[in-house]
């Protein structure tokens, strides 16, 4: 009776091959370590397994802090010493439709502005120089993309830009305007 018992668990040791190892053991393991690494700050063993980050995937289909709000990028020129236009819309986020699930072109320009914006305001937290704070890049991207793509007045002699937020859907929240930068000059064209 016992040679039954041996031979039978012998046979189901031989049976357990490596696909059926990765299957029960080391997938599941995989699957854990990616779910504990979903977390704000990963695991000391996270990283200590996977030091370089590629074999163990963050993925963050729902950010820690999602986005509440649409940054809008408004502008206005000077025509002359005491004479502004209208503040105008330059980049409006677009409306969401299903397609976009799978197929949204806009979507890089979408990134861009948002990037530029928070390192905006990134940059803003941390200095008081106004003048090297328009030498960020991110200033002067949003300064190039204001000179350069927006329609101005045929008499302007300046521009200046504004990055307001809004709640989107939400209309009982007032849209805030959280930077204004100062004028620059237009070159004639």
């Amino acid at each position: 009776m016992t040679s039954d018992r041996g031979s039978s668990w012998t046979a189901k040791l031989h049976a357990f091959t490596l696909p059926k190892l990765a299957l029960h053991v080391v997938l599941p393991t995989w699957l854990a370590l990616t779910c504990f690494n979903q977390v704000d700050e990963p695991m000391w063993l996270i990283r200590r397994i996977d030091p370089h980050g590629g074999a163990i995937p963050m993925w963050r289909f729902f950010a820690p802090r999602p986005g509440m709000h649409d940054h809008y990028v408004l502008y206005r020129n000077r025509i002359s010493e005491n004479q502004n236009t209208p503040w105008q819309e330059l980049y409006v986020p677009g409306e969401r439709h299903w397609s976009h699930i799978t197929w949204l072109p806009r979507r890089r320009l979408d990134k861009a502005v948002l990037d530029a914006v928070a390192e905006l305001r990134r940059y803003g937290d941390r200095t008081t120089d106004i003048a090297q704070f328009q030498l960020t890049v991110p200033y002067l991207c949003l300064l190039n993309m204001v000179t350069n793509t927006a329609t101005h007045h045929t008499d302007a002699r300046e521009v200046q830009f504004a990055i307001a937020l809004a709640a989107g859907y939400d209309e009982t929240e007032a849209p805030e305007v959280v930077f204004l930068s100062d004028f620059h000059a237009l070159s004639p064209s």
